[in-house]
């Protein structure tokens, strides 16, 4: 496998517990509103026509990356997060993970 196929990787964290669970959806929920700011304010074509979040209306602790930056890392440096035993690679293109599948078979 060449790292040049590869576009990312994810690790799935086991989010069973509910307070762990609810500050991870907050700050995704965040994210969200944070990336709609932005795509509004670039002025596209989609936000021309009403689409993404126009800045004065979402809240500023929504907009304040930094702050869920440091709950994450707080929330890593107290061992928060646990894994699931799963993880995903995201390949350029099918054929790139068909042929690693194949490659590989059996050992999942």
């Amino acid at each position: 496998m060449c790292p040049n196929q590869v576009i990312g990787i994810s690790i799935a964290y086991d989010l069973t517990d509910d307070k762990v669970s609810g500050q991870v959806f907050h700050m995704i929920e965040r994210r969200f509103v944070n990336a709609d700011v932005k795509f509004n304010r670039e002025g596209s074509t989609l936000a021309k026509q009403g689409w993404g979040y126009e800045e004065h209306l979402a809240r500023r602790q929504d907009l304040d990356e930094g702050a869920d930056r440091k709950l994450f890392r707080q929330m890593w440096d107290e061992n928060k997060f646990e894994g699931s035993g799963s993880a995903f690679v995201v390949f350029k293109t099918k054929s790139q993970a068909d042929a690693v599948r194949l490659k590989f078979s059996g050992l999942w």
